[in-house]
């Protein structure tokens, strides 16, 4: 039923993210325990995310997704559940025998088109990036606008993105704001146009292993 309804609302936006089932945790302020939407852990999951890693790290997995404050699912999904949530773009919350509690298994987005942007991890990179990129170029308004001006950008963007890539974020970069991208009519009215080349770096979301049997030590 879920994934009917969720399906039948025809979402489309790589800004959105839909989590299920919801989760019992513990009230901080009664010490009762209570059932909250899935949002309430996934925010924290994200939290934690920052915390021990980077916005463009998968929120997701036993490493940055455990939900730990959580003391479990309202609905307990088996492999079955899992597959059809993850076909339906729904990024499930499920407790593993063996595991200390409920754990994020999934990052999709909510975008129907196969693309980078269909992962959260990609989506926020791209969120940080442009914040970056964008304080920069605020720094750059009002200056002359002349070949100097375009290079000053070009050596304040690079270590910005030399940086994340350093920190796994993105596998290269290129950084292009010059008379190709500015045009003499931009000029005319006061503008500067650059373009940020990003190749984002990949999460490991499958594992296939083959064990072979040999009578040979």
């Amino acid at each position: 039923n879920t994934i009917t309804n969720f399906t039948d609302r025809g979402l489309d936006s790589s800004y959105g993210a839909a989590y299920f089932p919801d989760v019992i945790l513990t009230d901080a302020f009664t010490g009762k325990t209570r059932s909250v939407p899935p949002s309430v852990a996934i925010l924290g999951a994200f939290g934690k995310n920052d915390s021990v890693g980077h916005p463009w790290f998968a929120p997701a997995g036993f490493t940055r997704g455990a939900l730990e404050t959580t003391e479990r699912t309202s609905v307990t999904l088996n492999r079955d559940n899992l597959d059809d949530l993850q076909e339906a773009d729904i990024n499930p919350i499920v407790a593993f025998a063996g595991s200390s509690g409920p754990v994020v298994w999934g990052q999709k987005t909510l975008q129907a088109a196969e693309s980078a942007l269909d992962r959260v991890s990609v989506r926020r990179l791209l969120i940080d990036v442009r914040r970056k990129v964008k304080s920069i170029a605020s720094r750059l308004l009002f200056e002359p606008n002349r070949a100097e001006t375009l290079a000053r950008f070009s050596q304040l963007v690079n270590p910005v993105l030399k940086k994340i890539q350093d920190q796994k974020g993105l596998e290269k970069f290129l950084v292009r704001i010059d008379t190709t991208t500015t045009t003499q009519a931009d000029i005319e009215n006061r503008t500067i146009r650059g373009k940020i080349f990003l190749t984002p770096t990949k999460t490991l979301e499958f594992l296939s292993i083959d064990f072979v049997v040999s009578n040979n030590a």
